[in-house]
């Protein structure tokens, strides 16, 4: 398999068509690096990785992978890669600051 780094979205847009992405695997993907780096710099500090314990860690994930992806069909910048990391972070702290958790499934 090899990987290859473009930065034009026209080309990125042509690629995906050709194999059938959808823009649901995007925003998989979107959240799975922000997922997956927390994870590996958690486990590299000895520490229980944040996804373990923290709820609202993945949706903040998820939040900025699906902003990035919608904003940047209506604009071509690359401003919208920290509009949409100033999101992730917001919430992160918004949600340490208020200790907010998603509702915890009882009986399940």
């Amino acid at each position: 398999i090899t990987i290859i780094f473009v930065k034009d979205p026209e080309v990125i847009q042509m690629g995906a068509r050709a194999m059938q992405i959808t823009s649901l695997f995007y925003i998989f993907l979107g959240m799975l690096t922000g997922v997956g780096g927390g994870v590996i710099r958690d486990v590299l500090a000895g520490t229980i990785p944040k996804i373990l314990n923290k709820d609202i860690y993945a949706v903040a994930s998820l939040t900025g992978a699906v902003l990035y992806y919608y904003a940047h069909l209506v604009v071509a910048s690359d401003s919208i890669l920290f509009i949409a990391a100033g999101a992730v972070i917001t919430i992160r702290i918004l949600a340490e600051y208020y200790h907010w958790n998603l509702p915890k499934v009882h009986g399940a």
